[in-house]
Order: C-alpha cells, then sequence, then structure tokens
C-alpha cells in the first residue's frame, strides 16, 4: 500500500533455509522494476515458487497470471473454484498485452525514468516539511494520519485537477490515513509545481 520494494532476495534466502515455498506477488513491478522491467524475480526463478501478475497496471490491459509448475498449475485448476469459474481472457486484452510487452521490451529504460520521475516528486513533496510521504517506486503515500482530515484532502485535490485517492482504515491501520498517488513517467516539471502548490495551499 506505500509503494514499498520487498527484499525479494533476502526473504527467498529465509524460505530455502527453512524449506518453504514462496510466491511472490509482481503487479506493480513487471514492467517497471528489476532488469529492462522484468520484475524483482527476475535473476531469482530458481529460488521463487510461483509469480503471480496483473496484465493491468504497467500493461494497461486486462487480466491475471500465475507463473508456476505443471503440478501447482493441475491443482488450481482442479481445485479453485474462483478460477474455473472465471469468463476467459478476451483476445482483444491479450492482443493488447502482447503489444504492450513489445513496448516494454524495446524502451529498456522506462522503468528507470519513472523511478527517477517518482523520486523527484517523493523530494519535492518531503520539502514541504508537512506530510510524511512513504514510497519506493511510482507509488507514494502521503501520510495525513486523520481519516476526515484525508477525505477532506482528497476532494481538494480532484477540484484541483488530480485523481489522488484516499486511504482509511481498515485498508491502513488507524492514524495511518493517507493519500495515495500514482506517477506516470511522462508528467511533465509543470504538473509536479500544481500539485506541490495544492499540498501548501491546503
Amino acid at each position: 500500500m506505500e509503494g514499498s520494494i520487498a527484499p525479494i532476495k533476502e526473504i527467498s534466502e529465509i524460505c530455502k533455509r527453512y524449506g518453504v515455498k514462496l510466491l511472490v506477488d509482481e503487479a506493480h513491478s513487471i514492467g517497471i522494476l528489476g532488469n529492462e522491467g522484468r520484475g524483482l524475480c527476475n535473476k531469482l526463478t530458481n529460488d521463487i515458487s510461483m509469480i503471480s501478475g496483473t496484465l493491468g497496471k504497467s500493461f494497461g490491459s486486462g487480466g491475471a497470471f500465475l507463473a508456476c509448475n505443471s503440478k501447482v498449475a493441475d491443482q488450481i485448476i482442479q481445485t479453485c473454484g474462483a478460477f474455473r469459474y472465471t469468463t476467459a481472457l478476451a483476445p482483444t486484452l491479450a492482443a493488447g498485452a502482447l503489444k504492450s510487452l513489445e513496448k516494454i521490451k524495446t524502451n529498456k529504460t522506462w522503468g528507470k525514468d519513472l523511478i527517477r520521475a517518482s523520486k523527484e516528486w517523493k523530494d519535492e513533496i518531503s520539502k514541504l516539511n508537512k506530510y510524511s510521504i512513504k514510497g519506493d517506486c511510482q507509488i507514494l503515500s502521503i501520510i495525513i494520519g486523520d481519516e476526515d482530515q484525508t477525505m477532506r484532502m482528497q476532494k481538494y485535490l480532484e477540484e484541483q485537477g488530480f485523481l489522488a485517492i484516499g486511504i482509511r482504515p481498515p485498508t491502513v491501520p488507524y492514524g495511518q490515513s493517507r493519500i495515495r498517488i500514482t506517477i506516470r513517467r511522462t508528467l511533465n516539471k509543470k504538473i509536479l509545481e500544481k500539485f506541490i502548490l495544492a499540498l501548501k495551499n491546503f
């Protein structure tokens, strides 16, 4: 929720030590993080039992996937009702995801460019010395604390032209309500300046 990056290598080593299988959700990382946007598990494939991901988010399509061995796949197909009774992925969504994959593979610096832009946003918000801000990637959480104040800020930011969602308990702990923003690589300096001004004036 905060946009933090899990230490996958260290977690995988603990799992190996105790003989535990590891499932990693790469929904927010594939297409952005890791070598050329290949995700955090890219160089740890022998240490990861299952990888789940989405064809939404960086792929801009729909649907999801679970990368696993054939034994796990058969078990899921035979026993998981939520999977068996789900409509198959539409061909248009599959085609859109494939096209996005081509774009990701061709534009190898996009992920790094996005993380660089996100760091700039985080640094500029931090300079206000007004809010605690968390997040290590394209997702940033501006911690407000109070629920009502958070929702007032969401409404205020919407009026300023920003879709910045307020997140409240029980999604986050009490006293940790926040505004959650997602950075795009193409956001320009003027948009950042407008956002910072909005935060100053709230």
